[in-house]
């Protein structure tokens, strides 16, 4: 949690929307495409950090 008056950065990407009404391995697949569509976001994240050199994306740094 922020302490008060400090600054937060807010990173997020496109809404998407998982069609309803998938079997099993439909479920499956759009599990994947969240998880990579999340993970481009968090690194984008990370790299725009790294630009500002605020913080480090490995950790015990």
């Amino acid at each position: 949690m922020p302490m008060p008056l400090s600054r937060v950065h807010v990173v997020y990407g496109e809404p998407y929307l998982v069609p309803p009404g998938l079997d099993s391995q439909g479920l499956e697949e759009q599990r994947l495409l969240v998880e990579d569509l999340m993970n481009r976001v968090y690194h984008q994240a990370w790299g725009w950090l790294a630009k500002k050199a605020i913080f480090s994306p490995e950790p015990g740094r």
